[in-house]
């Protein structure tokens, strides 16, 4: 970035845009409402008293759309009212411990429906912080869906305390529509919405373990591929020479002390994304091999995070329950055989 100053202090950053988006998506990783979340990060988090490596935290694609700097965004989170830089300025961790109730930001959040597809999250933002001190805005998203990154037209939004989210939740807001039209925006606390949404998931269970049909017809037996993952373990690699190899790239995480499970990757391309075991391992050789390739024109390593990794995930379990269900139909049988 040009013109930074030599010394940067809070006002500094609030007056520019990237600087400022820059603070708020980090302070966000370490927020009350995603850090007990993350799985990747809190295990970070809790294996070094001084917090996070600032290399991991940069080599998020969030972090890496705003700047590669590393000194840069030390000196952003060194004015930062809620994260504390280790002295060696390497790492960064919480200003406060983290709170006794993992659910405590439920209080101060809201769940709100009603927005334009295609809304963006800075707009969002810049919609909500009039009426109050906004914390984080997650928008909501279906992943089978590529247009506007699958956003549903609603949010989950923070404010800074409880009083701030009673008195939006009091007020009588309207948003724009995909047609241009102001329409009602629905407001609910968010731990209504999702006790709502727990006990629609528990009538529909009760039903199908009864044997209820529904609006497709009778329940029957499928497939099911377990939707779990190790967040922080989906490695993005660029810069990659024409002549390289899967073996190459993988060999070269194993030599960093990662473990690669599957790499998507053909000779010639220029990024390959490997799916690695264990969160840990992966960020330990993330750092290893970032600090390893800072020439330029070197391979660039970062972590898919946020939507992105939420995204790959469901593209990956999508065809792990294709597979499952072409093996199931191989097998012949009353369901397999042919009719």
């Amino acid at each position: 970035m040009a013109d930074i100053p030599e010394t940067i202090t809070l006002e500094w950053v609030q007056s520019n845009d990237t600087a400022s988006k820059l603070l708020r998506q980090i302070e966000f990783y370490f927020s009350d409402s995603n850090l007990p979340r993350d799985k990747f990060l809190k295990t970070q988090y809790s294996t070094h008293e001084e917090g996070v490596l600032l290399s991991t935290i940069a080599s998020f694609k969030r972090v890496q759309q705003l700047t590669t700097d590393l000194e840069f965004i030390a000196k952003v989170v060194a004015v930062s009212n809620e994260l504390v830089l280790s002295e060696d300025r390497t790492r960064v961790k919480r200003t406060h411990p983290l709170p006794s109730d993992p659910k405590a930001y439920l209080q101060r959040s809201l769940y709100a429906k009603g927005f334009a597809l295609t809304a963006t999250l800075d707009e969002l933002i810049a919609y909500f912080s009039q009426y109050g001190t906004v914390r984080s805005v997650r928008m909501r998203r279906d992943y089978q869906v590529q247009e506007h990154n699958g956003f549903k037209g609603s949010v989950f939004v923070e404010f800074e305390t409880p009083e701030m989210a009673e008195k939006v939740l009091a007020m009588e807001l309207k948003v724009k529509n995909d047609a241009g039209e102001e329409v009602p925006l629905l407001l609910k606390k968010q731990s209504d919405y999702i006790a709502e949404k727990a006990e629609l998931f528990e009538q529909t269970k009760r039903r199908r373990s009864a044997g209820d049909s529904s609006e497709d017809g009778p329940a029957t037996k499928t497939s099911k591929v377990e939707r779990t993952f190790e967040k922080g373990t989906l490695m993005r690699i660029s810069n990659i020479k024409p002549d390289a190899t899967r073996e190459d790239l993988k060999n070269l995480v194993v030599a960093a002390g990662g473990i690669p499970k599957f790499v998507e990757f053909n000779k010639g391309d220029k990024t390959a994304l490997m799916r690695c075991e264990d969160t840990e391992k992966t960020a330990a050789a993330l750092a290893k091999l970032t600090a390893e390739n800072k020439e330029e024109g070197s391979l660039t390593f970062a972590l898919l995070d946020g939507e992105e990794e939420k995204a790959k995930w469901e593209s990956i379990w999508a065809v792990q329950s294709s597979r499952a269900g072409n093996s199931r139909g191989k097998r012949g049988g009353r369901r397999g055989g042919r009719r």
